[in-house]
C-alpha cells in the first residue's frame, strides 16, 4: 500500500541536523530527517518507508548553519514499481552519497535560489518518489 509522506516544514529559525537513510542495491527503503527548533531542541520526523531488515543504514550529521545546495538521485523499476534507487545530498561544500545504487534515470534538484525548507514523497516497500520544498533566500 502506498502512503504519502506528510510534509516536514521548517521556519527560518530552524534547520536540518541529520538525515537517516536505509538503502540496498535495489532501492532507498526509508528516510528520516532530524531538525532543530529556535531553542535548538532536536526533533525527528516520522520514519518514511521501511527501517526493518538487514539493509545499509547511514546517518548524516549536517553541520550547524549549513544549507542544502543540491539533492540528486536516480529512479528505476523494481518489482513492477518505479522507485528511488539512489540519493545524494550536497550540503555547503560537502556531498554525501550516493546512497543506494545509482542506476536508472537521474534527477537533480538544485537549490541555488532558495532554501530547503521541507520534503515530501510517496512510499510503499521502497521510497517511490521524493521532492523538496524551498523558500526564497532572505
Amino acid at each position: 500500500m502506498w502512503q504519502v509522506a506528510n510534509k516536514v516544514q521548517l521556519g527560518h529559525w530552524g534547520g536540518f541536523t541529520k538525515i537517516r537513510i536505509r538503502s540496498s542495491r535495489d532501492c532507498i527503503y526509508g528516510i528520516q530527517f532530524s531538525y532543530a527548533n529556535k531553542d535548538n531542541r532536536q526533533y525527528n520526523s516520522p520514519q518514511y518507508g521501511s527501517f526493518t531488515g538487514g539493509f545499509s543504514d547511514v546517518t548524516l550529521n549536517i553541520p550547524h548553519g549549513q544549507n542544502f545546495v543540491n539533492v540528486k538521485g536516480t529512479y528505476d523499476r523494481y518489482k513492477g514499481s518505479t522507485v528511488i534507487t539512489s540519493l545524494s545530498f550536497r550540503v555547503g561544500g560537502t556531498t554525501y552519497g550516493p546512497y543506494g545504487l545509482s542506476r536508472g534515470t537521474a534527477f537533480s534538484l538544485p537549490l541555488g535560489r532558495g532554501k530547503f525548507t521541507g520534503f515530501y514523497g510517496v512510499y510503499g516497500d521502497c521510497l517511490d518518489s521524493f521532492g523538496v520544498t524551498i523558500s526564497p533566500n532572505n
